[in-house]
């Protein structure tokens, strides 16, 4: 499944993430961006202030 999700890219992959049961998932760009799908939202932190959370 990461793999699909991975060549959906971003947008696209989050968007199929929010639409499957069960799943969740943490997207890192190389700008050090963190997204994060909404079932992580009150579980998920960010420890390392180089990177931001979107």
């Amino acid at each position: 499944l990461s793999t699909s999700v991975f060549a959906m890219g971003l947008d696209e992959g989050k968007k199929f993430v929010e639409n499957t049961p069960g799943v969740d998932a943490i997207f890192v760009t190389k700008n050090k961006e963190v997204y994060i799908t909404s079932g992580l939202k009150d579980s998920f932190s960010i420890v390392d202030n180089s990177f931001k959370l979107k």
